[in-house]
């Protein structure tokens, strides 16, 4: 799945969306996680993901859709809301996932679920509550600091 995942990023890196109709969208993901951001650790805290954006924004490449558009935001229970200064959402009908991630870093989150096998970035979906995907050792880069996680649980 490593592979395929950086496939898309060099794929990705290489491509040049085509302009739409622009449909506002918000994509939203909330686990419970232990990490660090900046100098502050956090245990087993509320972490949700949220990236606002428009459908202008989502490209498919290859096996993969992504959505660089907009802002994306990460709120930690008892710490607060940091901006990403890189970032995006992936979905891959054919590996059925969907991850926010951070294409400099290979930074991901996100869930893999069979109900992602017809997803597109283009309109809401869920709440899915599945199997967690995470990057391991890589951080994202935020307003508060570097953004890592070493654990997660109950993805939706």
């Amino acid at each position: 799945m490593r592979l395929d995942l950086a496939l898309g990023f060099l794929a990705l890196a290489l491509a040049v969306p085509t302009l739409a109709s622009a449909t506002p969208i918000a994509y939203t993901q909330t686990s419970i996680a232990s990490g660090k951001i900046g100098t502050t650790t956090f245990t087993d805290a509320t972490v949700t993901i949220t990236q606002v954006s428009d459908t202008t924004a989502v490209v498919t490449i290859s096996r993969f859709i992504f959505n660089l558009g907009g802002v994306s935001t990460v709120t930690i229970a008892g710490i607060g809301t940091a901006t990403f200064t890189m970032a995006g959402f992936i979905e891959s009908p054919t590996l059925r996932l969907e991850a926010f991630f951070d294409p400099a870093t290979r930074f991901f989150l996100g869930i893999q679920d069979p109900a992602l096998g017809t997803y597109n970035l283009q309109t809401s979906i869920g709440p899915i509550t599945s199997t967690l995907i995470q990057s391991t050792g890589a951080v994202a880069s935020t307003t508060l600091g570097d953004f890592s996680i070493s654990s997660s649980s109950n993805p939706t």
